[in-house]
């Protein structure tokens, strides 16, 4: 949230460091050092933040404030209509702006929230599989929203802190963390928490004391469902704001990536919604190690051998995530846009970058990097969904300390330190031959199948023709560099080779075939 919104609902950003409310790399890691700093800010660690006080009152406030603190009112109104309306404000500004873009097809609901406390016991610990939540344990402090509330307050509270084993494959306990020690309270002179007066718990004697395990869990005898109860009703009023001024576009809607797509999309979201929803393999993105051809996750602890193996792995994901849509448009249906994936190019400590500081300006310090973009596409085009990709940053470096320029997330798939011919298009990237693939970019119809093996070049696309119209299909020259043959079955292909497609019209038959192989 900007920093105004927390000095609007009462909490002092500036003290958040110091109380142990947020973790913030600007305070933790010494840019002067630079480099990886684990013992300081370990890899890829921003993400426990949805976990920590600060962030996870805000998403609680922001959600479901007028469920569990309805009394609590910012500058005369619920907390949670005004935090709303004012990202509605946002968006609506935007969208006044880009109205007229014919590129611009709709708006995102939100990316990537949280949900906070709701569904939370209080008192719970999340140390690893258990009857309130079937998940592995994640690194980082495990904790429950009742720790959240006693440090807020300025309470000390011991957490455990939860930390990969590769030995035993699992998540375990490390040890436990002293949290502000120092009695620092995040809230402002004058201002209570507002769970507090909603009778969520109570401060005696210095300690804390939980007044409804519960509260945010159930009421008279209904379990709180984040998705039905909260997010559905916000993806209705993102609709309702963007569609005010263009009544064409799409939502694409986005339910908390934490959850495991909770009990899926409500079946009352607005019509023309898209599932927008984030993946990644969550070893790959937050070890940054992609171990092949054995591939073992330390969350689950199972082994997975074997490139067929882990492309199998990657559709069960991916298909439970398509099969999400099925709930969208009253129970119609809705298309899947995975809306972010992608790798982090910095894997096994940035062994590629080394080799290129090295002078080695090979494939081979990127073959891990290109197996992985190539099993993830592989599970996409089995199941015909749509993707993009993050990230492009136009300012990377191969640099630990820098990388994509926000909390050393490097997953940009171009850096500037690797660009050595400004005519070449492809000058600059990374790893290009694991995404720069063969595809269906126009389909004049329904899409059968669709598959592609990097190693031969060999590319076959089916479609269910619907009348004469164009198919396109991309062919890029970086996968075939001394041509390609073609073989069009129910149908006829034309080149335009500067576009580098094939462009494909149906002839006597409604199922046309189009195989591309490599010269």
């Amino acid at each position: 949230a900007p920093a105004w919104l927390f000095d609007a609902v009462g909490l002092d950003f500036t003290k958040f460091h110091a109380a142990g409310a947020a973790h913030v790399m600007q305070y933790k890691y010494d840019a002067a050092r630079g480099g990886r700093q684990e013992e300081n800010y370990p890899t890829m660690t921003w993400s426990q933040n949805y976990k920590y006080p600060a962030n996870a009152i805000m998403w609680t406030l922001f959600f479901a404030g007028n469920t569990f603190c309805p009394d609590f009112l910012v500058q005369g109104r619920p907390a949670q209509d005004f935090l709303q309306e004012h990202y509605l404000g946002a968006m609506e500004a935007v969208a006044k702006r880009v109205k007229d873009l014919p590129n611009v097809i709709g708006f995102d609901s939100l990316n990537e929230p949280g949900s906070g406390y709701v569904g939370l016991s209080l008192s719970y610990r999340h140390l690893g599989p258990s009857e309130k939540n079937p998940f592995p344990a994640r690194p980082g402090l495990a904790w429950s929203p009742l720790d959240g509330f006693a440090a807020a307050r300025g309470l000390a509270r011991d957490i455990p802190e939860m930390g990969i084993d590769w030995e035993e494959r699992a998540v375990v306990k490390k040890r436990d963390v002293l949290v502000n020690a120092d009695g620092i309270s995040i809230w402002k002179q004058g201002h209570a928490c507002p769970f507090e007066r909603a009778g969520v718990y109570r401060l005696s004697g210095g300690e804390i004391e939980a007044l409804d395990e519960e509260f945010f869990v159930s009421r008279n005898g209904r379990r709180f469902e984040m998705e039905k109860d909260f997010m559905g009703p916000f993806f209705a009023r993102v609709a309702e704001r963007v569609r005010a001024i263009d009544g064409d576009w799409l939502l694409f809607a986005e339910l908390d990536p934490g959850s495991g797509l909770g009990h899926g999309f409500p079946p009352d979201t607005p019509e023309r919604t898209v599932n927008a929803s984030h993946w990644y393999d969550i070893v790959t993105l937050s070890t940054k190690r992609f171990d092949f051809p054995v591939k073992i996750n330390p969350y689950t602890g199972r082994t997975t051998e074997g490139a067929d193996a882990i492309e199998a792995s990657y559709v069960r994901q991916l298909g439970r995530l398509k099969d999400a849509s099925k709930t969208l448009n009253r129970g119609t249906g809705a298309p899947a846009l995975l809306g972010e994936f992608g790798i982090p190019y910095d894997l096994d400590d940035a062994a590629a970058y080394k080799a290129w500081d090295a002078g080695d300006r090979t494939e081979a310090p990127w073959q891990k990097h290109t197996i992985a973009l190539d099993l993830m596409y592989n599970a996409l085009d089995q199941l015909l969904m749509n993707s993009t990709q993050w990230n492009y940053t136009a300012s990377n470096r191969n640099d630990q300390a820098v990388g994509d320029g926000w909390n050393q997330e490097d997953l940009s798939i171009y850096s500037i330190d690797q660009r050595t011919d400004h005519s070449d298009i492809n000058s600059g990237g990374r790893a290009l031959k694991g995404f720069v693939r063969p595809y269906a970019r126009a389909v004049a119809g329904r899409p059968l199948k669709m598959k592609f093996k990097r190693e031969t070049g060999a590319f076959r696309f089916v479609y269910e023709a619907d009348g004469k119209g164009e198919t396109e299909i991309f062919v890029p020259r970086l996968q075939y560099p001394n041509g390609y043959d073609v073989e069009v079955e129910g149908g006829e292909a034309t080149r335009d080779e500067e576009n580098q497609s094939l462009l494909v019209h149906a002839v006597g038959s409604n199922k046309v075939a189009v195989t591309v192989t490599r010269r």
